[in-house]
């Protein structure tokens, strides 16, 4: 297992625990990093529930700084937009 592995593991764990745990702010910020690595491996099917999940979340917390670092520069949500429009979700 390479060090990109590694991670995505580590960041699927952390979802399950603060899920679990029913730690939101957690579970926010874990869904956005495990979305943001997959979505830089390119497998965007894969990245995009957890990407929409984490932001919808923060908008659920009125985290207006989070829910904008999750889109960032409108990349994560424009790709999301395109990924969800190229799979017919």
């Amino acid at each position: 297992m390479d060090r990109i592995d590694e991670a995505v593991d580590f960041h699927r764990a952390a979802v399950d625990l603060t899920r679990q745990a029913r730690y939101v702010p957690g579970l926010v910020q874990s869904l956005r990093m495990l979305g943001e690595i997959l979505l830089g491996l390119g497998r965007r099917a894969e990245a995009l529930p957890h990407l929409q999940e984490a932001i919808g979340l923060f908008a659920q917390l009125k985290d207006r700084e989070g829910e904008a670092a999750a889109n960032a520069d409108g990349e994560l949500l424009a790709a999301c937009q395109r990924l969800r429009q190229s799979s017919g979700l």
